[in-house]
């Protein structure tokens, strides 16, 4: 027999299956909700999280990127590159200089 245990805030009593079971989850046990990113506050931070993560940021990377990110919501900094082609053409161009 297995026992799962869940997060405390879950509010999930522990789950006790036999071996057979184990593993195994019906589609229809499993509810995303109108908010799928829990327990992120928001879908932004959601993403900005696994995007820190699959790339592998430096708690110092991450704390830079957030800090540009409040600059530009609170309008003390604009960002115009648009994606990686337009950083790499502003590098050249900055590099020729």
């Amino acid at each position: 027999d297995f026992k799962t245990e869940f997060h405390p805030r879950s509010k999930r009593p522990p789950l006790y299956q036999a071996s057979e079971e184990f593993g195994r989850q019906n589609a229809e046990d499993i509810t995303l909700g109108s908010e799928p990113w829990r327990p992120f506050a928001s879908e932004g931070d959601y993403i900005f999280a696994t995007v820190a993560v699959e790339a592998g940021l430096s708690a110092a990377q991450v704390d830079s990127l957030l800090r540009l990110v409040h600059c530009v919501a609170q309008g003390t900094a604009r960002v115009t590159l648009r994606n990686n082609a337009g950083l790499h053409t502003a590098l050249d161009r900055a590099a020729s200089q």
